[in-house]
């Protein structure tokens, strides 16, 4: 539905905090990876949610919401579970803290001493935490990693690495 994003700087005294948060609101996720997981083609298909409550046949389907998973000769029960459809969509909303920078400025006369004209100490935190129902690792997602020719398709990407950077900024 749409993207936003909020900056913020806070100071106070001799530190600084700087806030980038970012997210989506609305629009699918087509989650590929439980769709060829789904059929047990798969080592790691006991891993994924769509393996667990199976029809029995798409004519007694009981309590389950996935087809069964085809097996050896089962080739037209595997294209079926592979077939596209609406049941790999899944929310893509999030919330995510993407940069948070914590900053202490030397007092004037402590940098002077030292020779120097300041001296900043900063933490920075990227990548920080991700608030979404998704099941996959990364809502933002595309094909090819964050790549805007292929957005809302996830097909095993990567999770976003976290980030923790230690620094000093000197200036004459």
């Amino acid at each position: 539905d749409f993207t936003y994003g909020i900056t913020n700087h806070f100071s106070y005294k001799q530190f600084d905090l700087d806030v980038l948060l970012q997210g989506v609101k609305g629009g699918d996720i087509e989650f590929l990876t439980a769709r060829f997981i789904g059929t047990n083609n798969l080592d790691w298909a006991q891993l994924s949610e769509s393996v667990s409550n199976r029809w029995k046949s798409p004519d007694h389907p009981g309590n389950g919401i996935y087809p069964r998973v085809g097996g050896p000769g089962a080739a037209a029960q595997v294209a079926f579970n592979e077939t596209q459809s609406d049941r790999w969509l899944r929310d893509g909303s999030y919330l995510r803290i993407r940069n948070v920078t914590l900053g202490y400025n030397l007092p004037g006369s402590l940098a002077r001493k030292a020779k120097l004209g300041y001296v900043r100490i900063y933490a920075t935190a990227e990548n920080l935490w991700t608030f979404t129902h998704y099941v996959g690792y990364n809502p933002d997602v595309s094909i090819n990693g964050e790549s805007a020719g292929s957005p809302g398709v996830d097909y095993a990407t990567y999770p976003l690495a976290r980030t923790f950077t230690l620094g000093i900024n000197l200036g004459l």
